[in-house]
Parts: C-alpha cells; structure tokens; sequence
C-alpha cells in the first residue's frame, strides 16, 4: 500500500471521526434542548394553574361583589321605603295634630261658652237671691 493510499485513509478516518464526534456533540445540544424546553413546558404549566387560580378567585371575588350590589340595591329600595313611610308618617301626624289642634279650639270655644252659660245662670240666681259657690 503506498503511502499515499495510507494518508487518503487516515484523512478519511480522521473526517469519520471528526463527524462521529460532531454527531454526538450535537445529539448533546438536543438532549440539552430537550431538557431546557421540558423546564420550559413545566414552569408554563405552574404559571397556567397559578392564572387559573387567580381567575377562579377573581370570580369568586366578583360574586361577592355581584351579591354585594344586590344587596345595596335591596338596602336602598328598603331605605326609599322607609323615607317615603317616615314622609308620610310626618304628614299624617301634622294632619293629626292640626286636626287635634283644631278639637282642642273647638272644646276652647265651647268650654268659653259653657262658662259664660254658668256664669249667666249664676248672675240669675243671684239676681233671685240665691247663692251659688
């Protein structure tokens, strides 16, 4: 074999081996790769629950809230309520007392007369002579 044949070889040979190596090297990046895109999936998959966590508080949140409205919208019609009723209370009882208010003149008004009847029948029956205490 001469020597040339022998260098054609080696130089082949070293190139196989330069490509085995290559070969492995880069099925090393991919191995790596994978791993690095498996952490990747798995820290996405934790930021997916924690989202869905936080939506499902979120709405919890936003129930409370909804019921909460439907609350201060019952408290304030009942508040309405009571301010129409307090309204109305305040003006049937200025009604009842201008109505007692005007009782009370009126059994002024008889009460001046009933006296005025008592003191004319007492004026009489002093006139006759008798007297009256």
């Amino acid at each position: 074999m001469p020597q040339h044949d022998l260098e054609e070889r080696i130089t082949s040979l070293e190139h196989k081996l330069e490509f085995v190596v290559m070969r492995d090297e880069l099925a090393e990046v991919i191995r790596s790769l994978h791993l690095r895109f498996d952490k990747l999936e798995n820290r996405f998959d934790t930021l997916e629950n924690r989202f869905d966590t936080l939506e499902n508080r979120f709405d919890r949140l936003e129930n409370r809230v909804d019921a909460n409205g439907v609350r201060l919208d019952s408290l304030t019609v009942r508040f309405d309520s009571f301010v129409d009723e307090q309204r109305l209370a305040s003006e049937a009882n200025g009604k009842a007392w201008e109505k007692l208010d005007g009782q009370m003149t009126v059994a002024e008004a008889d009460r001046d007369r009933l006296f005025n009847r008592l003191d004319a029948i007492q004026t009489a029956l002093e006139n006759r002579g008798i007297e009256v205490d």
